[in-house]
């Protein structure tokens, strides 16, 4: 039998604020919370927004539990 403890357990989720623009939601990064990305980020689509840029185009606030992210990881196209 093995010591390790909680190894199944979910990891924690925090509140975390996403946005929808057009039924599409675009959640924080999880390595830098700045930079919103959609479904498929880093697979089918490499597309980055800022809060800010979604808000222009009408996306609406939606919370969600998520992991924790993170704060000033770097995210570029070499880096998705």
């Amino acid at each position: 039998m093995s010591n390790l403890v909680g190894f199944n357990l979910p990891a924690e989720r925090f509140p975390t604020r996403s946005l929808v623009l057009k039924g599409i939601p675009y959640v924080p990064h999880y390595r830098n919370e700045s930079v919103y990305v959609s479904p498929g980020y880093g697979q089918t689509n490499f597309d980055r927004y800022s809060e800010q840029q979604l808000l222009l185009k009408g996306a609406q606030y939606q919370p969600e539990l998520l992991w924790e992210r993170g704060v000033n990881g770097v995210v570029n196209e070499e880096n998705p």
